[in-house]
């Protein structure tokens, strides 16, 4: 069983498995299974196959509708030691870091096909240490992205130049975060927060602020204590409801 769930889980609109729509699509297949077994005429093929596939693409695009009436929905890939967050609202997309032990790249990837989702809208960058930013430039070359945001300082493992290069290879626009961005994210309302200090590593973190309503997430990259405190201070977070903590 685990490993058919792991098959599945591979699939384009997978999700649809674990949704009221599965569960429509097989009574309606096993309702034809029946009619064909039960019917004294002869049935042929064609007929029920057009109704299957016509019930399962109904099936498909009422599961991705799910994703488009959401007014904000944040998802924390499993990518081993690293992190990998998702979220959309109102059909905009966005991934905050792609690093890992387990293949973050194909993590993401397959995750995105899993929802009917084949490009990025956003992809934004914490710090250039490789369980943040390691998968970053295979997905850039399998994802479509849009817009890559990511801190100034260069690392001294060259992995910004290889992001770069790669981003340049897709047509990816690039932004520097050194000044705190406000951007527009369906119904959501995106903070971009560039590093509250100067430094290389965990605390030259690009943070992020997704808001809907009365409802925060906030990412802070790999900073300490302090750092995430001076992060605070400086934009009046006094109230978050879902923090992502890191180390």
């Amino acid at each position: 069983p685990m490993g058919r769930t792991e098959w599945i889980a591979r699939l384009p609109f997978a999700s649809m498995a674990g949704s009221g729509y599965f569960a429509i699509f097989l009574t309606g297949f096993y309702a034809l299974v029946l009619v064909v077994l039960v019917s004294r005429r002869p049935v042929g093929l064609l007929r029920p196959a057009l109704g299957l596939a016509g019930l399962f693409a109904i099936c498909l695009l009422l599961g991705s509708v799910e994703y488009d009436r959401a007014q904000l929905t944040v998802t924390m890939l499993d990518v081993g030691q690293g992190q990998c967050v998702y979220a959309e609202s109102k059909g905009v997309t966005a991934l905050y870091d792609c690093g890992g032990e387990d293949d973050p790249a194909v993590t993401a990837a397959s995750y995105l096909r899993s929802i009917g989702r084949f490009s990025l809208d956003i992809l934004i960058l914490s710090h250039y240490d490789k369980d943040h930013a390691g998968g970053v430039p295979e997905l850039l070359e399998t994802v479509p992205v849009d817009c890559l945001y990511l801190p100034e300082p260069a690392d001294e493992s060259g992995l910004q130049a290889e992001i770069l290069a790669a981003a340049e290879k897709a047509g990816t626009a690039v932004s520097f975060v050194t000044t705190d961005l406000t951007l527009s994210f369906g119904s959501a309302v995106l903070s971009v927060y560039a590093p509250v200090r100067a430094e290389e590593g965990n605390n030259g973190s690009v943070s992020v602020h997704w808001r809907s309503g009365d409802f925060d997430v906030l990412l802070t990259g790999d900073m300490d204590a302090d750092a995430e405190a001076d992060l605070l201070s400086a934009h009046g977070l006094s109230s978050i409801e879902v923090l992502a903590a890191g180390h």
